[in-house]
């Protein structure tokens, strides 16, 4: 249905009108984004094993900037003034069923351990009026679906995606796990051999973009929340050129593309770092953890102290064609790494990221190949309101498609 289609039906009203009514409840602002750098580095998520600290600076809107969307973002202030809290909504473009759909991704809640009842009372009463009128909220633009992607680790957002002591509806869609490298087993300890069969390996080059575009687009129609990839569509508005012009340092050079005999790309993986906008600072490391980063020189990286940055390293745009048998797959997985390796691109970094299905092969894989590394397992929820639990046009199809999440840009 169209904007226009549904003025008719409600009328529409803006995020000004809403907020209006709560005063503690502030749009934040490209200024205010050095402020809220503070409060991430003041609101640490919580696991077994180490407290995670956000490092945004220099401003907090920086790498909101990256994302090929809109953001809106919420300031929960106290009656004095004081930023107790943050919220942010981003409006993007994903591939549901293959066709595509505008959505809304939540993201970057927290609040800080002082928050006064009140501010918290106004939230929770602006968050349920935003996510009841969604679709009727000019800005938002007849959005209907609203997804967010919590770790299991993280037991304080886990609860509250979860906990039934509100007005929504939390829907699984699916399960993620980011597989965070840190390390590999000597060579003497290693078993896996490389057997490149019938692909080869290659930078890409410039008469490469438009095969290398079309596969991408290929890839994300058949992903739930796939990335807007077109290059007959967009006329240059998708996200790939988007991110071509806009990520820092990432160029069609940094893509690391597989080929079969017949010259078609089947596989490929843009390693690229977000560390102009996004750090993570660990502290209270378990004794567990404190013992595996002791031992991170002898696999020749530096340690992990406490307070100090996580230099991550991270392994975007992964694709191996969906239409591959499992053990061309697996092949091409070696293939990569193997790259990798050769490349010494994990050298400057204390981890390497991933993301992987917990239904696929390519942890089995990567622990045969001798990588030792940290799982992290997630899951992604649609949150509805209850008004709208039984409406089928506001519910996501639950589907088997793969599930599209870039994980650099969380």
């Amino acid at each position: 249905m169209e904007l226009s289609e549904i003025s008719h039906s409600k009328k529409l009203i803006s995020i000004m009108e809403i907020k209006k009514k709560y005063d503690r409840i502030k749009i934040a602002t490209y200024e205010d984004g050095v402020e809220l750098v503070e409060v991430f580095k003041n609101v640490p998520m919580k696991t077994p094993f180490f407290d995670i600290f956000y490092d945004r600076s220099p401003n907090y809107f920086d790498l909101l900037k990256l994302q090929r969307g809109k953001p809106f973002v919420f300031i929960l202030k106290s009656k004095s003034g004081k930023t107790q809290g943050v919220a942010t909504f981003i409006i993007k473009e994903h591939f549901i069923e293959s066709q595509l759909q505008k959505v809304l991704y939540v993201c970057d809640m927290r609040t800080t351990p002082d928050i006064e009842k009140e501010t918290k009372r106004q939230w929770k009463a602006s968050y349920t009026e935003f996510m009841s009128k969604m679709e009727f909220i000019k800005e938002f633009e007849g959005i209907r679906y609203c997804y967010g992607a919590i770790i299991l680790n993280n037991k304080r957002a886990l609860k509250a995606f979860t906990e039934k002591n509100n007005q929504f509806i939390f829907k699984e869609l699916a399960a993620y796990q980011a597989l965070n490298i840190f390390g590999k087993k000597p060579k003497l300890f290693q078993t896996d051999s490389i057997d490149e069969g019938h692909f080869t390996i290659q930078k890409a080059l410039p008469s490469d973009l438009d095969s290398l575009w079309s596969f991408l687009e290929k890839q994300n129609r058949k992903k739930l929340f796939g990335d807007f990839i077109s290059k007959e569509e967009s006329v240059g508005d998708d996200d790939f050129s988007f991110r071509l012009k806009n990520w820092p340092g990432l160029s069609l050079s940094n893509f690391l593309i597989i080929k079969n005999r017949k010259g078609e790309i089947k596989g490929c993986v843009c390693p690229w770092t977000p560390k102009t906008c996004k750090k993570f600072i660990l502290s209270n490391l378990s004794l567990k953890l404190k013992m595996v980063v002791s031992l991170m020189p002898l696999f020749g990286k530096l340690p992990i102290k406490d307070h100090s940055s996580l230099e991550t390293l991270y392994l975007t745009h992964l694709e191996i064609d969906f239409d591959l048998l499992e053990n061309e797959k697996s092949q091409i997985t070696r293939i990569l790494f193997h790259e990798i390796e050769k490349l010494k691109l994990r050298n400057s970094y204390h981890i390497l990221t991933l993301p992987s299905l917990p239904h696929y092969e390519t942890l089995d894989i990567l622990k045969d190949m001798g990588y030792l590394m940290e799982v992290s397992d997630g899951k992604v929820f649609q949150i509805i309101h209850e008004i709208h639990e039984h409406d089928k046009e506001h519910k996501i199809p639950l589907t088997d498609h793969h599930l599209g999440l870039e994980l650099a840009l969380i």
